[in-house]
């Protein structure tokens, strides 16, 4: 009592361990490590039709413990009061003895304490007296009643996978919480088991908020016929449901054979509406959108390289095996590899020019080892815009592909000498731009309103097999060196002012038509009728202020736009260290901003359902969002219900480039959307488009890519 009086204030309890059987570490708090630990490295992907034999494989545990998570297990033994009953005490010397090795303990000893204790005490009796006399200096007392003292162990059988993954969502936050009342914790997945050993007082307390907790949980029925139909037209065989489950701590669970009626389950109702966002964002259902891909080179001369970015990917590509096309390194030929002179009278000066030599090769390693060591060019009439402040919200930049290209050089390096060095010239690339044009053309509305954009980045394939069925990454950090010579795009002041911010901040948040009627939660949510989900996506773009580092969301800023149709066509460049995706699309404006401050019902009086997104919702910086899931928006006379599938903050600059606007953006996404560098090259020089305005478009755009591979050349050079 007098050691507690003495501080000031009360000490939490420590955290202890949660052993979880089978498992290489105890759950950790960090989600990554629980998702690596609860899924594959790269997680299987779970088949609607085939539900049943697949859900094993959620809650799959390593079976190897490493060494320190034993010897932290035996810390968590000992009791937080020093004083313990007689029966106690035994006990606990005996679960030591009979749970770990001699070694164990030894090596506990030298690891807590620094006790190097000596191999001559080869009982694990004086030990365990080591243990708990001398460094946890527990005392013995008659005053403490054994009944209470005494640790008991209890197995809690749980109905299933369902509650076992309950328990486990949202980071094992509930284990952890029960752990710091002392419980020592193990779950078995196989058995769908729970062990608690601890005092009885806290075994009860344990088993009564287990109750508690399970009796509270939020179920939902759900007719998910309508994702059936449309993986069909997405081209998407399999949807990744345990992924899904894992990033929405939402249980899913088929109750019947027609694989169309689920039931969710999850510890709150939030999460419950956040996996119907996921899957109406997994499924990207966008019939006004079509996709292509154009292939340049020849299929024999290009091989399938594996990407591996995948923290700038969305959640739902996680899973998957992507793929781009590369083409591989060509061997210069062996006669100009570095002619040695044979070694001849003059033994000294043919050795100095050997060494000569050798430190010409070196020197050149070197320079391709400063490609993963790139220092910023700075701006030559800017010397501020370096984009440090811009990085804030960015994907730090790690060219990993770059890097193991670089590698791969330095491999043949070491082999062959200099006869492997890349070659310094630049292939012409060449497209057929009346092809792409045509490709893009036939947009419904005047030619005016049609926007062509060219997006720098890589075309990535599912199956490592060049077809429509691919994803497009616009992430492309490398070029920041590049883009940092170019001026701004400001038509009045091209020049950058330290005093004025050049940024521009977003908030941009996407809907797309909802795949779920409305209704009781007590009923089952119905899907929708197909041509409902023809409607054009929706966009809100929120303008944010940067004021002295203050970042607020202008919410009377607000344009919303629908984007009518959109078409793409992505081309695989093997050679470059980027591909290129050209876009057309046509927009119209749904609410503009309100420039002249008027109330939100005069503002919104058309779209009464954006007016009570914006009221019930919280937007706002450095707090958590709080958005519906739903709003109403009013489209040709008709309202549909649109449910929100991304969310992200951007921060850009806009360049020139031989009088296309360059938008140069740093990407925030979150866990969900990911983190990325984008780079989007806008047709502004002329309108309407024509063949031969958009082939010098399409000529600027090629150059551009080009001008980033001669910068780094220029490195290794």
């Amino acid at each position: 009592m007098q050691a507690v009086a003495n501080e000031n204030v009360k000490k939490p309890p420590k955290a202890h361990k949660i052993i979880i059987l089978k498992a290489e570490d105890s759950l950790s708090r960090n989600r990554r490590i629980f998702e690596k630990q609860l899924q594959p490295e790269i997680e299987p992907i779970m088949n609607l039709l085939d539900f049943e034999s697949q859900k094993k494989q959620l809650l799959v545990f390593q079976t190897k413990v490493t060494e320190k998570v034993l010897i932290d297990s035996i810390h968590t033994m000992k009791p937080s009061d020093v004083n313990v009953s007689v029966n106690r005490f035994e006990q606990i010397a005996q679960d030591l003895a009979s749970s770990y090795t001699l070694n164990q303990l030894r090596l506990y000893c030298q690891t807590y304490y620094n006790d190097q204790i000596p191999h001559k005490i080869s009982k694990k009796k004086l030990i365990t007296d080591i243990i708990l006399s001398k460094h946890w200096n527990l005392q013995k007392t008659s005053s403490i009643d054994p009944l209470r003292d005494v640790i008991t162990e209890k197995v809690i059988q749980l109905s299933g996978t369902r509650d076992l993954f309950l328990l486990l969502s949202s980071d094992g936050i509930i284990l952890q919480h029960w752990a710091k009342t002392g419980a020592t914790i193990a779950v078995s997945t196989e058995d769908s088991q729970l062990t608690v050993r601890a005092t009885k007082a806290t075994v009860d307390f344990i088993e009564v908020m287990l109750a508690k907790i399970l009796e509270k949980k939020e179920t939902q029925l759900i007719n998910m016929s309508i994702i059936k139909e449309i993986m069909n037209d997405v081209h998407l065989s399999d949807f990744p449901l345990n992924q899904l489950m894992t990033v929405s701590n939402v249980h899913f669970k088929k109750i019947d054979d027609s694989d169309e009626l689920f039931s969710m389950c999850s510890l709150g109702s939030n999460k419950i509406e956040l996996a119907k966002r996921l899957l109406v964002a997994a499924l990207n259902y966008r019939p006004n959108t079509t996709e292509s891909v154009i292939q340049l080179t020849n299929k024999s001369s290009t091989i399938f390289f594996p990407y591996n970015e995948s923290t700038t990917l969305p959640w739902n590509y996680h899973a998957h095996g992507l793929y781009r096309l590369r083409t591989p390194h060509k061997r210069v030929s062996q006669d100009s590899k570095v002619q040695f002179e044979p070694v001849g009278e003059d033994l000294v000066e043919n050795l100095k020019g050997i060494l000569e030599q050798i430190d010409q090769v070196e020197q050149e390693i070197k320079k391709i080892e400063g490609l993963q060591e790139q220092e910023q060019i700075p701006h030559e009439n800017n010397p501020d815009l370096s984009f440090d402040k811009l990085e804030e919200i960015a994907y730090k930049d790690t060219n990993t592909e770059l890097n193991n290209e670089t590698d791969q050089i330095l491999t043949e390096f070491q082999e062959n000498g200099l006869s492997n060095k890349i070659d310094s010239t630049v292939s012409d690339l060449t497209i057929d731009p009346a092809e792409v044009f045509s490709a893009l053309s036939g947009i419904n509305g005047t030619k005016n309103d049609v926007e062509y954009v060219a997006s720098l980045g890589k075309v990535l394939f599912p199956n490592q097999n060049v077809s429509d069925d691919h994803y497009f990454q616009g992430h492309v950090p490398s070029i920041k060196q590049l883009v940092n010579s170019l001026p701004l795009f400001s038509q009045h002041d091209p020049s950058f002012s330290e005093t004025q911010d050049s940024y521009d901040h977003y908030l941009r948040i996407k809907f797309l038509p909802s795949l779920f009627e409305k209704g009781d939660r007590t009923q089952i949510i119905e899907s929708v009728d197909k041509d409902s989900l023809k409607k054009p996506p929706v966009e809100f773009w929120f303008p944010i202020q940067n004021h002295h580092e203050k970042k607020t969301v202008q919410i009377e800023g607000l344009q919303v736009v629908r984007v009518n149709q959109e078409k793409n066509v992505s081309i695989p460049l093997p050679s470059e260290v980027c591909d290129v995706r050209f876009s057309s699309n046509e927009t119209t404006p749904i609410v503009r901003p309100n420039e002249t401050s008027q109330d939100f019902s005069i503002w919104l009086k058309d779209q009464p359902g954006i007016r009570e997104f914006l009221q019930n919702s919280t937007i706002a910086l450095g707090s958590r969002l709080n958005l519906l899931s739903n709003v109403n928006i009013e489209i040709h006379g008709e309202t549909v219900n649109y449910t929100f599938t991304e969310i992200e903050q951007r921060r850009q600059l806009e360049l020139n480039y031989r009088r296309h606007l360059l938008q140069y953006s740093a990407v925030e996404g979150g866990l969900l959307g990911g983190k990325r560098t984008e780079v989007n090259l806008v047709n502004v020089a002329e309108a309407p488009a024509t063949t031969e305005s958009f082939a010098k478009f399409s000529k600027d755009v090629l150059d551009l890519v080009q001008a980033q591979l001669r910068l780094d050349l220029s490195i290794i050079m």
